[in-house]
Formats: structure tokens, C-alpha cells, sequence
């Protein structure tokens, strides 16, 4: 398994860090507690690093660490409601989230039923699993091209 390093960073606040690393995916690394203002924030990072690597003509491809977020601290459900939407209307090929709470797991499962552009979101318990999967994914993607 390869170290990941940041390449580029995209956006960093007191709750996210999006950037890209040296796999040419887009890391996401969560924490704190969220307000809808935050979320939207991390919308338009999340999409400013989808729009680079289509830029660069790589397959959109998400890594998304989830360790120190605490499904308490999200805030309220209107808060939870605008992640859901965000991460819904992303345009991505892979969505891998890994180091995510049982009860956020719940969430995600729950939100993924109703909110059918989810089931691309996959959920793993390591680093190494996630990056696994989506250097999966970006093979089949090269191989199809």
C-alpha cells in the first residue's frame, strides 16, 4: 500500500481539510461540529477538487475519513438534512468512507436508502481498505477508457 501525501490542498477549515493526494484522489478528512454555513463550505471545496481532477482528465475519486467526526456534533437534522443533499448532488465515480461511528454508519445507511445518489458511497473500517477500493475502481475506469 502506498503512503498517501497531500498533494494539493483545496480548502482547510476547523472542521474539514479537502485536498488532493498522491493517488490522485480527493481526501476529505471531517471533525468538529457542523452548521449548514460549514456545510456549504465544504460543498464547494468538495466540488472545486472534483472539478481539478476532471480537469486533469482523472477519474473523480473520494476518500473520505470520517474518524473524528462525531455523529453528535453534526448538529441539528436541517444540518444533517444539507450534508445528505450535498453529498447526493456531488458528481463523482467513488465515494469511500472509512473510520465512521456505528451510529454514523446508521445514518449513512438511512440517508442512503432515501437518497439514491448515496449508493455510491462505500463504508470500510481502515484507510487501507478505502484506498484499496478505490484504486479498484480507478482501474476498471482506465481499463474501460
Amino acid at each position: 500500500m502506498s503512503e498517501l501525501t497531500t498533494e494539493k490542498v483545496i480548502a482547510e477549515t476547523e472542521n474539514f481539510t479537502v485536498s488532493i493526494n498522491n493517488l490522485d484522489m480527493l481526501s476529505v478528512t471531517v471533525r468538529g461540529r457542523w452548521t449548514i454555513p460549514e456545510a456549504k463550505k465544504l460543498e464547494a471545496a468538495l466540488n472545486s477538487g472534483l472539478d481539478y481532477l476532471s480537469g486533469q482528465n482523472k477519474p473523480r475519486l473520494i476518500l473520505y475519513d470520517a474518524r473524528e467526526l462525531n455523529i453528535l456534533k453534526i448538529g441539528d437534522t436541517a444540518t444533517l438534512a444539507e450534508l445528505a443533499k450535498i453529498l447526493g448532488g456531488l458528481k463523482y465515480d467513488a465515494l469511500a468512507d472509512f473510520g465512521a461511528s456505528n451510529a454514523l454508519v446508521s445514518v449513512i445507511k438511512l440517508i442512503s436508502r432515501v437518497n439514491k445518489g448515496l449508493g455510491r458511497v462505500r463504508l470500510f473500517n481502515t484507510r487501507d481498505e478505502a484506498v484499496a477500493y478505490l484504486e479498484s475502481v480507478r482501474d476498471a475506469i482506465k481499463s474501460t477508457a
